[in-house]
């Protein structure tokens, strides 16, 4: 009887879901072709969503760092904690912009791989 009523217990007892993690790595939201940096596409609702960046964009620097690669966007990125505001510069077309974006917690949903800082 113990038995039976500790296997329903299990079965009826909530699923935590994953949480955010406020000490974590910052997240931009983007999605990059592997060895390029051109930006490929933007989470819904991402912190690069909410500053405009947009498939196409293409990196040039990371708060006053030029990059040569995109693992040194990333670095610089994770780097960082939620909440710390980062300026990239893009080059978007045949302009030059500048936009800070305040970095979020790394959702759990991100731990996809095709899903980057």
């Amino acid at each position: 009887m113990f038995d039976w009523f500790l296997m329903l217990l299990m079965i009826l007892a909530p699923v935590p879901t994953p949480k955010e993690d406020p000490f974590g790595k910052g997240f931009l939201g983007i999605r990059v072709n592997q060895g390029q940096m051109v930006i490929a596409s933007v989470e819904p609702g991402s912190a690069a969503e909410r500053v405009g960046l947009m498939p196409g964009d293409t990196f040039i620097g990371v708060s006053g760092a030029a990059v040569q690669n995109y693992d040194q966007v990333t670095t610089l990125i994770r780097s960082c904690r939620p909440g710390a505001i980062l300026d990239f510069e893009i080059r978007r077309g045949d302009k030059t912009l500048k936009i800070a974006a305040r970095l979020t917690a790394r959702p759990a949903s991100a731990d996809n791989p095709q899903i980057l800082p």
